[in-house]
């Protein structure tokens, strides 16, 4: 068993690398899309530049269960990948100072390799936290790392708003964009050396069961995890439909300056903190599906209230909004996957799931781009696409509830099964009296109960 002094350690370090990972997110991350457009990309394009690397990012990460196996070592796995990831920022300084001329397919190839090696560590993040966190602490303690790591991410988004904004204005947009790749690429590194100083409990990842993709698929036929996992990948085609649209819509449509840009997606992040600092609290209280349903009305009406106003206090306010229902729902699913895939199979499940989510938000991407390609970039195609999107998230409840039934239906099975019935002594002695045929076991009376 961890002693009190090593988790203690382990949290205060995992949460140091929440803080800066999520700083590198808020200032290098998030303005991707931002740099594509500054490249001069077309809105189309630029919605592109997360989906289809995010596609090949999550093929190549289908090996990080056998690599992981190779090397033996969750930390040193993740060290690893943080570092490759940090490295991939130095190549677009260059082209940031380059500036307009540079082949978009280059900031593909940066961006895929940047996501494969962030695909790649996320099933075994989940597995090494599996490890190390008691499951009463993780609730709470999820939460707060949450908290913290939206306010490392905050923090980043506005640092990086202000400095591309006023850039901007005195005429050094792409230079700016060099300074936040050359801050996100050092707070990544700091965020290696975090979980590096992290523990680690010897032989975990021989515990896992490697899983080849016919067994994977074989799990996820039928039953509660099967419907989970249909829910979760029909869920984000729907909010991909939408989601990669926000920032040309934001920066084209809306011609927001850089401020303004920064303003409402951080306003989103804001929202976030305050609601998971309330989560931190009651939320091991409350049921993770009972979570996962609140958030997810909330997820379902987010991109609809676009539609209503282009009025900024307005947008701000649908930030608000956005930002509260995707904390309640990223909580309680995270919780729930906790709970559903087991510890020794996580890390193939959950890379196979990152390949099957990437195509998926390939669809959903493909589906508003060719919408938006065919009808016009203009706002009226644009509030079609977070109409549409609205609708199919609601359409996502059926499946949700569905999978919420199984599960329950078969967690209350197994408790069944779990029970040890008493047996009176008088009734063994009337068993051994009755001839072996008519004898039948306590296990198989109560199986027969319902």
């Amino acid at each position: 068993m961890m002693c009190a002094k090593s988790l203690r350690k382990d949290l205060r370090f995992s949460s140091i690398d929440s803080f800066l990972s999520n700083a590198m997110i808020g200032a290098g991350e998030t303005f991707f899309p931002a740099f594509a457009l500054a490249l001069g990309a077309s809105q189309v394009t630029t919605a592109m530049v997360t989906a289809l690397p995010f596609l090949i990012g999550s093929s190549v990460q289908l090996a990080a269960p056998y690599l992981l196996e190779r090397i033996g070592s969750y930390r040193r796995w993740m060290v690893l990948l943080g570092m490759i990831q940090a490295l991939c920022f130095f190549p677009l300084i260059g082209m940031a100072l380059w500036g307009p001329g540079v082949p978009i397919t280059w900031v593909f190839a940066i961006v895929t390799l940047y996501w494969a090696c962030g695909l790649s560590s996320g099933p075994a993040w989940n597995s090494w936290m599996a490890t190390l966190l008691p499951s009463k602490m993780r609730p709470k303690y999820l939460a707060r790392r949450n908290h913290l790591g939206q306010l490392g991410l905050v923090i980043g988004l506005v640092a990086g708003g202000c400095l591309l904004h006023f850039s901007k204005q005195a005429g050094y947009e792409h230079a700016a964009f060099a300074v936040l790749f050359l801050i996100s690429g050092a707070a990544r590194i700091g965020s290696s050396f975090s979980m590096h100083k992290q523990s680690e409990r010897p032989g975990s990842v021989r515990a896992q069961r490697r899983l080849s993709l016919k067994c994977v698929a074989k799990k996820v036929r039928g039953g509660g995890e099967a419907h989970l996992f249909y829910f979760l990948l029909i869920l984000s085609a729907a909010v991909n439909i939408s989601s990669p649209f926000f920032n040309p819509f934001m920066l084209k449509q809306l011609s927001l300056s850089y401020a303004g840009y920064m303003g409402l997606i951080g306003m989103s992040f804001v929202a976030k903190i305050a609601a998971f600092s309330f989560l931190s609290k009651a939320a091991h209280n409350i049921d993770p599906f009972k979570l996962m349903r609140v958030g997810l009305v909330g997820v379902a009406i987010a991109p609809a209230l676009w539609i209503f106003s282009g009025d900024y206090t307005f947008l701000l306010f649908a930030q608000i909004v956005s930002g509260i229902v995707w904390a309640v729902y990223e909580l309680g699913m995270t919780l729930v996957l906790f709970g559903v895939v087991k510890d020794e199979e996580r890390t193939s499940v959950l890379s196979v799931f990152n390949f099957l989510t990437a195509l998926m938000v390939l669809l959903g991407t493909t589906i508003g781009g060719r919408i938006l390609s065919d009808l016009g970039e203009s706002s009226s195609t644009y509030f079609l696409l977070f109409g549409l999107s609205s609708a199919a998230r609601l359409l996502t409840m059926i499946l949700f509830d569905r999978a919420a039934e199984s599960i329950a239906i078969e967690r209350a099975r197994e408790s069944r099964e779990r029970i040890v019935p008493y047996v009176r002594p008088e009734e063994i002695a009337a068993q051994d009296a009755q001839p072996v045929a008519a004898r039948r076991p306590a296990e198989e009376r109560l199986g027969s109960v319902g």
